[in-house]
């Protein structure tokens, strides 16, 4: 019954907070942690829910910050989202800001994202008019080659798992060349807005 799958993803989940999995070494047991959050928060429904960014469980109230949805319905907590729009105004994450979870961009065009509405209470006027700006030009232009994956991501996982070192060389180098490119091409698309 529907207890029965609450007990077992409640168990797994501890153990799965136990072992810590990361998205790019461990991504079968990091999908299998979130997929125990989903059915724990679904559980809980407006009582408590998991950021999916730190991962804390968060209660909300008058004095604790709320939830901030995503559109892939997974939750950040006010502090986790306000983090992701300055990381993101810092490039240090692509715009749109995309779930911590993995979705992406669905067949509704939308899925996964951190509108920057959600944010605007937790901002500067100017931090959020500028991120509502690159996230609509970044929105409106596709999803073009900066926002396809995180290449400074790809870097530090090309670095840290390739083995041989002639192999990990020419794959450094590529990804780092095509970052430059793509970085360049942003930053002119960056300087028209």
């Amino acid at each position: 019954g529907p207890t029965d799958t609450h007990q077992i993803a409640t168990w797994l989940l501890k153990q799965l907070m136990q072992v810590g999995p990361l998205p790019g070494r461990d991504s079968e047991l990091y999908r299998l942690l979130h997929t125990c959050l989903d059915e724990v928060d679904a559980h809980n429904k407006d009582h408590a829910f998991h950021c999916r960014l730190c991962l804390a469980v968060q209660t909300p109230s008058q004095t604790k910050p709320s939830r901030i949805q995503l559109q892939c319905k997974h939750c950040l907590c006010e502090s986790c989202a306000k983090q992701l729009a300055k990381d993101a105004l810092g490039g240090h994450i692509a715009i749109p800001i995309t779930c911590p979870v993995g979705c992406s961009f669905g067949a509704n065009g939308m899925t996964g994202i951190l509108n920057p509405q959600q944010v605007s209470h937790l901002l500067l006027e100017e931090e959020y008019e500028r991120l509502l700006r690159l996230h609509q030009v970044r929105v409106k232009l596709g999803l073009s080659a900066p926002q396809k994956s995180s290449l400074g991501s790809d870097l530090a996982l090309a670095r840290e798992h390739l083995v041989d070192k002639a192999d990990k060389e020419r794959e450094i180098k590529r990804i780092e060349h095509e970052y430059e490119k793509l970085r360049r091409r942003s930053n002119i698309s960056s300087a028209c807005i």
